[in-house]
């Protein structure tokens, strides 16, 4: 289906390209959610080896919280946007299809006197 306008040098998105936005966005979302993992058992290590007490070992202990809450949003989130958009590729492709039939009838319904 072409984005709109007019000219060469236009985007095409379909069901290909849908499902490769999707996958792309599932390996940004795993990337992110390493990272934040690697942060959070390198805090949990420190805090367990007793390597970080006192004031810094409490704020490691909040800043490991606030970590594993991000990484649950960014999860959640980025899952529901995810799943949202592959879901809603079928019904693109049905709507394009639907959409091509209405416009090709319209010649038929056109009537000069």
């Amino acid at each position: 289906m072409d984005s709109a306008g007019s000219g060469s040098g236009q985007n095409k998105v379909g069901h290909e390209e849908m499902l490769t936005a999707a996958n792309s966005l599932d390996e940004l979302k795993h990337q992110a959610i390493n990272v934040l993992n690697k942060y959070l058992h390198l805090s949990q290590d420190l805090q367990g080896n007793q390597m970080l007490t006192g004031d810094a070992g409490a704020t490691n202990i909040v800043t490991t919280e606030e970590v594993q809450h991000a990484q649950m949003n960014i999860q959640n989130r980025w899952d529901h946007l995810i799943n949202t958009l592959r879901s809603n590729t079928h019904g693109y492709m049905n709507a394009d299809s639907q959409n091509s039939s209405h416009i090709a009838s319209v010649a038929g319904g056109l009537k000069f006197t």
